[in-house]
């Protein structure tokens, strides 16, 4: 793939973050403070707390985890076989152990049940695996019906997929962990990949939200003490605080450090998923698992000063008060007649929550509330498909009739929401999400998806705000602009980095030390310092993440950047091990391996790559170029054809040329030509060939 005559193009790293400052200088005294709290545990706060305790031994957090017992097993173990998608399960009880044997694919293997996970409305189990490894087995009970079932129910999975019960997806260590006990530190050792994962307390206990209780304990039993005094770190000064204090675990993101401490920013540790349609519906309503903190961001509520605990008590996790009394602590009581809502009341379609909060079903069986409390658009649904409220309970209308409903109830105009923005932007009008990316009156993390979207359009049309999107004063926004540096060219990134790179926020820090990786010497010297500055974070973040797939891509960049291809191929090598059906980190392995001279192994990975992905065109192109650098001319052509039919674009036009020139096929090179400039009569490469 080195050069051939044929255009090459440039392979980038397709770079995920799962989706920021650094702590500020503290004094001694401080410091001091910090190393003397230590986790104490909840029975040290029953006396004084019976009340809370109480009600927290009701509650989800209390079940999060369990040790497996009588009382807290609530699947059927008496002897009880269960079928599903290929696999069966026999489930039994000897003594105080819960068996499980499972057996697919020609062979059956038998586990301990090492912990329960969760109680309502499923309950999974969790098998201990060498190497320090913990999964979730996937037949899950249903603590409603009492049945077992399967999550991703009609899904065959077979036992080298990612997804599979015993891999990657379903590892507690790395995926669970973190959000179902107190105090978990992953201890994952990247050379051996094995884990020494630990916890302080089983469950999530008083201390994951409220922080180590040494210090507390030892003032509230001092004669010192007053209720100002509490030596606890998480004490929430305003909703923001208090939001993040929950957005850890209802959050989908990315870790970037071992530890939370509840008195730090949430971006210092955590980066979050935007509202990008791949997770979101288009117009930002909850699609995937989203786990509540980027709906709640994107809501007014969020923006008027409302935070998770004026809903729901902290410590039985339950709601404060049922149905619309809930919503009538704060909004007037004409919401809650038939003059506004326009049903019956006292019926279920009279809820409040049943037009503002819709929701979907996850993992089988839970159906979870979408968090933005927004007012229905079945206008948006006639356009952009997205769903409605309306239509969701009258499913035999269609959403043009709920759209007219919704006019002649409330008026021809509707009220200006940031969706309107989104969906403008995804039909291709780069303005809009400029616009949307400008108004700070709209919720943040809409405002970054906004820019995240631009990533689509030429830089031209928004290189004039960056540098005030730059210094906005919400992070997601800078988090964005961070990101997109990496694809804009090296002229304005260099022009940005030093501002993105002393942000005081550690997950802006970490993106831009990415966005850059590839162009240290473009970078002032000034620039330069504080990249290498920010190198130290970097490094932590890849060690933290170096157990997923994604985690390995992330390392293999970073050695290309550092001119240390070996170490690069032995990170993709082990992103395939991980995950053989990540596409990703094929091509980089391959191109990797070809820059050094590797064609046979080059050609190897390719052809694994195809028989993962036989639709994919690029696995077919890059095979191509390889076999015409290697002068195997004939193999080219046949894969630059495959390429061609699954996807026709100039450049595979223009090497297929090429490829049939070397042959001395001149008609069928001509033909090539002909039909490339009549499907991209613009294309000035393939204008300028010359075909003797």
């Amino acid at each position: 793939m080195r050069n051939t005559g044929l255009v090459l193009f440039t392979i980038l790293f397709a770079i995920t973050f799962y989706v920021g400052c650094q702590p500020k200088a503290e004094d001694e005294n401080t410091s001091e403070v910090k190393k003397e709290r230590t986790y104490v545990g909840s029975t040290s706060c029953q006396s004084c707390h019976t009340e809370e305790y109480n009600l927290w031994q009701e509650s989800h957090h209390f079940h999060a985890m369990e040790e497996p017992t009588e009382k807290s097993v609530l699947g059927d173990f008496k002897d009880v076989t269960f079928s599903a998608d290929g696999v069966d399960y026999y489930f039994s009880k000897e003594g105080a152990d819960f068996k499980v044997a499972v057996s697919e694919g020609g062979s059956t293997d038998h586990y301990l049940v090492k912990y329960t996970f969760g109680i309502e409305p499923l309950q999974q189990y969790l098998i201990e695996f060498p190497e320090g490894k913990v999964q979730t087995l996937r037949a899950t009970w249903d603590s409603k019906k009492n049945v077992w079932f399967h999550q991703r129910e009609g899904e065959t999975v077979p036992k080298h997929d990612w997804l599979h019960w015993s891999n990657q997806a379903q590892n507690w260590n790395s995926m669970c962990a973190s959000c179902h006990s107190t105090d978990v530190k992953k201890e994952f050792n990247p050379n051996t990949s094995t884990y020494k994962t630990t916890f302080s307390e089983i469950n999530v206990a008083c201390e994951s939200c409220h922080g180590p209780g040494s210090e507390h304990l030892q003032i509230a039993g001092s004669l010192e003490y007053t209720k100002n005094q509490t030596g606890l770190f998480a004490k929430a000064t305003n909703n923001i605080e208090q939001v993040e204090q929950c957005a850890p675990c209802h959050a989908r993101r990315t870790e970037l450090t071992e530890q939370f401490a509840l008195n730090e920013k949430f971006l210092d540790h955590f980066m979050p998923q935007t509202l990008n349609a791949g997770f979101y519906e288009p117009d930002g309503q909850i699609s995937e698992e989203d786990y509540v903190y980027g709906s709640f961001a994107s809501s007014r509520m969020y923006h008027e000063d409302v935070d998770c605990l004026d809903c729901h008590n902290p410590h039985s996790n339950k709601l404060k008060l049922e149905g619309n009394a809930l919503c009538l602590q704060c909004h007037e009581s004409t919401y809650d007649r038939k003059e506004h809502h326009f049903h019956e009341i006292d019926t279920e379609s009279a809820q409040c929550v049943n037009c503002h909060m819709t929701g979907k079903t996850y993992m089988g069986n839970d159906f979870r509330r979408d968090h933005s409390f927004r007012i229905p658009r079945p206008d948006q649904s006639v356009t952009h498909g997205t769903s409605n409220a309306c239509s969701n309970c009258h499913s035999e209308k269609p959403a043009e009739w709920a759209a007219e409903q919704v006019k002649s109830w409330y008026g021809e105009t509707r009220a200006k929401h940031f969706s309107d923005y989104l969906l403008a932007g995804i039909d291709g009008d780069a303005s809009a999400l400029v616009t949307l990316a400008d108004d700070s009156q709209y919720p943040e993390i809409a405002r970054a998806t906004a820019i995240e979207y631009l990533e689509g359009f030429p830089p031209e049309v928004y290189v004039n705000n960056l540098q005030k999107w730059a210094t906005d004063s919400k992070g997601l926004v800078r988090l964005e602009v961070a990101k997109r540096l990496a694809v804009l060219p090296v002229s304005i990134k260099t022009g940005l980095a030093n501002t993105v790179l002393n942000d005081e926020l550690r997950a802006v820090r970490l993106v831009a030390y990415r966005s850059l990786l590839n162009d240290y010497d473009a970078l002032s010297e000034n620039t330069k310092t504080q990249w290498r500055a920010v190198e130290s974070e970097y490094l932590e973040f890849l060690k933290h993440n170096a157990d997923f797939k994604e985690g390995q891509q992330n390392i293999a960049q970073y050695y290309t950047a550092k001119q240390n291809p070996e170490m690069a191929i032995a990170s993709l090598q082990r992103a395939i091990e991980i995950d053989s059906l990540f596409p990703e980190p094929y091509r980089n392995l391959a191109v990797t391996q070809s820059q050094i001279g590797d064609n046979r192994g080059a050609l190897q990975t390719l052809t694994t790559w195809i028989a993962k992905f036989p639709e994919n065109e690029n696995a077919y192109y890059l095979r191509s170029l390889l076999f015409a650098e290697v002068k195997d001319f004939s193999a080219a052509s046949k894969d630059i054809n495959v390429a061609l039919r699954l996807n026709p674009n100039p450049r595979y036009f223009y090497n297929a040329v090429l490829i049939e020139q070397n042959l001395g096929n001149a008609v069928k090179a001509k033909q090539l030509l002909k039909a490339g400039i009549q499907q991209f009569p613009e294309d000035q490469n393939l204008r300028q060939l010359q075909i003797n």
